[in-house]
């Protein structure tokens, strides 16, 4: 039968509701698309199913226009979490333009349309088929439910379309993947990714026509959907990909008002240590379910060129962090705050972070207390903009360089020429490398030997070679301090 507006109207179990236009008006076929732009994805004839997701009020008119160019004969729109209501500046322009328009309940779901207007589209042999995507669809949808609900949709449509399919952030990183080799195509996809023009596109990459399509309504929740296989996509198969799209859009929107308010929670937690108030600060944790580090603590002060979004992200998804119950919280001008068992690793962990930002660059605190939180905050703070040789100094060590800043530089660098010219002369053992360890691992000499990649007696023979060499005693903390300078000086240079 050739369906019209009135047909779908008259079916009861889809509760369409007709607000303007002409019940007359046939339709061949329907199609469901949140894009801007969707007249590249439709047909003349054919009713478009929308939630409105990237639609905003002031690009109504210019939407409707497109959808009347581009042969639409009417737009079916999904009310529900996106819009509680078909918004006024849609309905107007589409009275304006003479677009006739559809109210669909949050119920009905647009796959229950296709599937009426199908009774007369596809031929007995295809019906089949058919079956297989409304249901592939419908699982699509049930997975959006799960968490995390990007990783089910992705494998979930990699498997119905025997393809690879990954998600990339807008700078061609990769986020999430299915099967597990898709992550082999994620440095081309990446590279195309950047090379290319903003919009939807195709291209090749091993032998596999890949599909590439942005989702996300704002810049937070932009992300792009991969899709790569041998054959083309089918109509049918390009509708199950525009199911995708829209689910993950839904989950991104979502998934950044769940973590926005997450990040609350956690700089709460974070007000409430620097406030002196541990027993308080671990209960909270306790009841809105936040990690919490006990132990010995380090407290880091981190910071990168922008908005401080990117190294927030990294901070939050870092593995590492997350095994160690490390507590991350948003700090302003581009900063970030963690506080972090004191492990072993731990500091290799936040350079390689701070590595991957534009201008990465922090100060972390000696290992201290929970109570010592507060007092190595303000010193943190302090000297964050003091300055460092390296990407992630300890709180001490930008303190030394502040000194060694003020301090003429020809006469600093004899005397630390003089203090460590005897180990210099120690012949084939390592003295400098060994004290230089020794004391970056803050005298410990089970990590310091580790780091050495020696035994332990061997590295109480070398200290006492170099104590030889001084004259004087390693236990002295004043000699201590005055080696640590003299290299940090030679390494300034």
């Amino acid at each position: 039968m050739a369906w019209t507006l009135a047909d779908l109207v008259s079916q009861a179990d889809l509760g369409l509701v007709l607000r303007s236009g002409n019940e007359a008006t046939p339709v061949r076929w329907a199609h469901a698309c949140d894009l801007p732009d969707p007249a590249p994805a439709v047909d003349r004839g054919w009713l478009l199913l929308t939630t409105g997701l990237a639609l905003s009020a002031e690009d109504c008119p210019a939407y409707v226009q497109r959808l009347v160019r581009a042969g639409v004969v009417a737009l079916g729109f999904g009310i529900g979490p996106v819009h509680p209501a078909i918004p006024d500046e849609l309905a107007a322009a589409a009275h304006r333009y003479g677009l006739p328009l559809l109210e669909i309940p949050e119920r009905t779901r647009f796959s229950d349309v296709l599937r009426v207007l199908t009774q007369d589209r596809v031929r007995a042999e295809e019906q089949g088929r058919l079956r297989v995507v409304l249901e592939q669809q419908r699982q699509l949808i049930d997975a959006a439910e799960a968490r995390p609900s990007r990783r089910a949709v992705v494998s979930l449509l990699s498997r119905h379309l025997g393809a690879w399919a990954m998600v990339l952030t807008p700078d061609g990183r990769f986020l999430v993947g299915a099967p597990e080799t898709a992550a082999r195509h994620a440095e081309l996809v990446g590279m195309e990714l950047r090379a290319g023009p903003a919009g939807p596109r195709a291209f090749d990459v091993a032998g596999k026509r890949v599909t590439l399509m942005p989702f996300g309504a704002t810049e937070r929740t932009c992300a792009w959907l991969a899709v790569g296989r041998a054959e083309p996509l089918t109509t049918l198969e390009s509708d199950l990909v525009d199911t995708a799209l829209t689910l993950l859009r839904l989950d991104s929107a979502r998934a950044i008002e769940l973590l926005d308010a997450e990040r609350r929670e956690r700089r709460i937690v974070l007000d409430l240590l620097l406030a002196g108030r541990e027993l308080l600060a671990e209960r909270a944790t306790d009841t809105l379910g936040l990690p919490f580090p006990d132990g010995d603590l380090r407290v880091a002060l981190l910071q990168e060129d922008g908005d401080g979004l990117a190294l927030l992200d990294l901070l939050e998804n870092d593995r590492s962090l997350q095994v160690v119950s490390a507590l991350v919280a948003p700090e302003p001008r581009g900063r970030a705050a963690v506080v972090v068992p004191d492990v072993q690793g731990i500091l290799d962990v936040l350079h390689g972070v701070l590595s991957q930002v534009a201008g990465g660059h922090g100060v972390v605190s000696e290992p201290i207390a929970i109570t010592g939180v507060p007092h190595a905050w303000r010193r943190l703070g302090m000297l964050i903009d003091a300055g460092s040789s390296t990407r992630l100094a300890v709180a001490s060590d930008v303190a030394a360089e502040g000194v060694l800043a003020h301090l003429d530089s020809a006469d600093a660098r004899g005397w630390a020429d003089a203090l460590l010219s005897p180990l210099d002369q120690s012949g084939r053992i390592d003295l400098i490398g060994t004290l230089r360890t020794y004391l970056a691992h803050n005298c410990n000499g089970e990590s310091a030997a580790a780091a050495l990649g020696i035994h332990r007696r061997t590295l109480g023979y070398r200290l006492d070679r170099a104590e030889e060499a001084l004259a004087r005693s390693l236990t002295d903390p004043a000699l201590r301090a005055e080696l640590w300078i003299a290299l940090r000086l030679r390494d300034l240079g």
